[in-house]
């Protein structure tokens, strides 16, 4: 009795062992902008035999491109595009200790489309000894960063300027962080309905910041195009400049040499500190391996294997910073392991964080090729209007954005 019993309850045991044998192992189709992304898929592809992941690589995230392939997980930066969102399944997961202002458009029931996984923000950077001429150890307001300017302007018996603090026209992006750190809800509705009374008082102050800095567009162009073929560095170092704009990333990039007499300060408006960039996690609507890739994003978000990853891309030579180019959207990663390996580096608390719920898509591009430039042209001819000189034409916003929209209508993703 005592054997037939046994056999009986061996059978479906074997018959279990059997088919987990021969079942395939899923395939997972991952869309990302993330090169280091690689050494986690391989990590993870070592540790689950029941999963193969795959990796496509792309520039920048948008939607046709999400349209035109079959993927189970997205990650990369700016996916809070409306257009990217329809493509997208409510998560079954989330994170704990994350920032509130990183999760992007809600889904239903509480759940969301996105999980954040890291986050970058603008800085300025400088000589330490510039830099206590700012008003706070963490952080700097643009009017703050323009008096601490002023204080290094020298002009030459030619009325030639030869020596600059800082211009916010130096990195275009600047006006783009301005923007944002004093009114990011302007991007929500899309560049088409920016313009107005919001825009025009960012413009009002980016080009008033050029003319007291430098007298007009003017005299601002002739000292960029006499002294600033030259790296950053260089120009810190010589006393020509005092701050430049970067991001947290680019600090990383400097070599010890250049780093070690620098210190940083992040860009902020009167109460945030914009976040320029959000890298997240996400399943399109038309994967069927939703359990899987939430399974390999749940692991993404630990501790042990953020600091794992950290660890081997440093060995392996890779030059990116903290968690995915950013500080982590686990805030034990940050408090513990990114401050330990950055001691420079102050971790802001969540509720002076500031992005735009909704971006335009293709945003990468479009603050670069679109709004950037536009942005500085609108300030420099602001700062000859205010030099009584007579302003550039040049056209608005939502002409400029619909002649690029145009343009690119015959790009294939």
């Amino acid at each position: 009795m005592f054997r037939r019993i046994r056999a009986v309850l061996l059978v479906p045991v074997l018959a279990g062992v059997l088919a987990s044998c021969s079942r395939s192992p899923e395939i997972i189709h991952i869309l990302t902008d993330r090169k280091e992304l690689a050494a986690a898929v391989e990590i993870y592809d070592a540790a689950n035999p029941d999963v193969i992941l795959t990796i496509r690589h792309v520039e920048s995230i948008e939607s046709a491109i999400l349209e035109a392939g079959d993927y189970d997980l997205v990650i990369g930066a700016h996916l809070n595009a409306e257009e990217i969102i329809r493509e997208l399944k409510p998560l079954g997961i989330s994170i704990s200790g994350g920032y509130d202002a990183l999760d992007g458009p809600p889904a239903s029931r509480g759940r969301s489309y996105l999980l954040p996984l890291s986050f970058r923000m603008p800085v300025v950077a400088g000589l330490k000894s510039s830099m206590e001429l700012l008003p706070d150890r963490s952080t700097v307001r643009p009017e703050e960063l323009k008096a601490a300017g002023l204080s290094l302007r020298n002009i030459d018996g030619q009325g030639r300027l030869t020596a600059l603090g800082f211009s916010p026209s130096w990195n275009p992006l600047t006006f783009v962080d301005l923007l944002m750190a004093r009114n990011p809800s302007l991007l929500e509705g899309g560049l088409e309905s920016m313009e107005g009374d919001g825009l025009d008082s960012i413009i009002q102050e980016a080009g008033a910041w050029i003319f007291e800095s430098t007298g007009g567009s003017g005299p601002d162009a002739a000292f960029s195009a006499k002294y600033r073929y030259a790296p950053d560095q260089r120009l810190l170092n010589d006393g020509r400049i005092r701050y430049v704009r970067m991001d947290l990333a680019g600090w990383n990039a400097l070599t010890d040499s250049m780093a070690a007499p620098m210190d940083i300060r992040y860009f902020r408006g009167e109460r945030r500190i914009p976040v320029t960039s959000v890298v997240s996690a996400a399943v399109p609507r038309s994967s069927g391996r939703s359990g899987s890739a939430e399974g390999f994003i749940s692991w993404l978000t630990r501790t042990d294997t953020q600091e794992m990853l950290m660890r081997r891309w440093e060995r392996d030579g890779i030059v990116v910073f903290g968690f995915l180019g950013g500080l982590s959207a686990n805030s034990d990663v940050n408090q513990g392991i990114i401050t330990d390996r950055y001691p420079e580096i102050s971790i802001p608390e969540p509720h002076y964080l500031s992005t735009p719920v909704v971006l335009p898509d293709r945003w990468l591009r479009i603050r670069d090729e679109v709004l950037a430039p536009w942005l500085a042209e609108a300030a420099a001819a602001e700062a000859d209007r205010l030099a009584g000189l007579e302003p550039a034409v040049f056209p608005g916003l939502t002409e400029t954005w619909r002649i690029w929209d145009l343009s690119s209508l015959d790009e294939t993703p």
